[in-house]
């Protein structure tokens, strides 16, 4: 018996793709919203967050622009700087 795959919800689409945006700082290959500084340590302005917000809001317009930016201050705080 296989499972069946549920579709995800706009949310959850979002938290994957700051997930994936966040996490790829830390690769070779560094995202299009990766500016990092050169400094010693992680930091909120290793990522063009302001961009980020309003391609994700206008990727995802059911979600309120608030949500978006939590949701994107959040995952990089936990899929990066952590």
């Amino acid at each position: 018996m296989t499972k069946r795959e549920v579709p995800l919800s706009p949310e959850r689409q979002l938290e994957e793709l700051v997930k994936q945006t966040a996490m790829a700082g830390h690769s070779k290959e560094k995202p299009k919203y990766y500016a990092h500084a050169c400094r010693g340590y992680a930091d909120f302005k290793d990522f063009d967050t302001e961009r980020m917000i309003e391609d994700f809001a206008a990727a995802f317009p059911t979600i309120p622009k608030d949500e978006v930016r939590r949701v994107v201050m959040h995952g990089i705080y936990y899929w990066y700087m952590r």
